[in-house]
């Protein structure tokens, strides 16, 4: 047997997210059936599919926007499958959605240091947070904008925000 590094990983580190037989269904539609699979830490993993083939739904089942219909979502050995999306951002589980919604009349590091707020489960001190947001808006290229005001952001420049407002919850 050949091991490439992901399977050596396997052996060493317990997954970071696990999915057993994971299924969705709303009334006589199947969206998801049995959908398994495993990320160890360090994994990069990508979901693709065509229209309809339910990446979305499973998106929403593992941020806790939806409840499974049956199977099983560990994140770090601990079960969250029915979890609710605030206590799951708690844990280190954010999404994005399609269509951006930042606060509008907030500037740009507003809004990135409301989502790293909230995504603390204590009131985090406030240097640290403003170093936090500086830290995601560099990363993620929006430094340069960070106070202007969001509603003055292009399409393109809204989803990066849209990102690092994940980032830092």
């Amino acid at each position: 047997m050949n091991l490439v590094p992901s399977d050596i990983s396997a052996l060493i580190y317990p997954p970071l997210l696990e999915v057993k037989n994971l299924s969705q269904e709303f009334g006589g539609l199947r969206a998801l059936a049995k959908v398994s699979f495993r990320v160890i830490p360090g994994e990069i993993v990508g979901v693709i599919g065509p229209n309809g083939a339910g990446k979305t739904t499973l998106f929403a089942l593992l941020s806790g926007f939806l409840s499974p219909t049956y199977g099983e979502i560990s994140f770090m050995e601990t079960p969250i499958a029915g979890m609710r999306p605030d206590k799951l951002c708690h844990l280190g589980i954010a999404r994005t959605f399609q269509v951006v919604r930042p606060f509008l009349e907030m500037t740009v590091f507003e809004n990135v240091k409301a989502a790293a707020v909230f995504g603390k489960p204590t009131r985090p001190i406030a240097a640290e947070i403003n170093r936090q947001v500086d830290e995601i808006l560099e990363s993620t290229g929006l430094f340069p904008l960070a106070h202007h005001i969001s509603h003055s952001l292009s399409l393109p420049e809204r989803k990066r925000l849209e990102v690092a407002r994940t980032l830092a919850t």
